[in-house]
């Protein structure tokens, strides 16, 4: 039962999976560029981070002041 309705969701999956590895690079490369703070350390760090975002975890204490 639980493995037709993963499989009735493949596609929407897909695109998540797509969408969050996006959200993960864009998150990484802006923790590159705040300088020595940087809150992200490798991509499966960004991946976590943005997947976390993504449910709902929305604890940005992280970020610096970079403006």
């Amino acid at each position: 039962m639980l493995t037709e309705v993963i499989y009735s969701m493949r596609i929407f999956l897909i695109v998540l999976s797509i969408v969050l590895i996006a959200f993960g690079e864009a998150f990484l490369r802006f923790s590159e560029t705040s300088g020595d703070a940087s809150f992200l350390l490798n991509y499966a760090h960004a991946f976590v981070y943005t997947l976390r975002l993504a449910v709902g975890d929305t604890g940005t204490d992280t970020y610096n002041d970079t403006i």
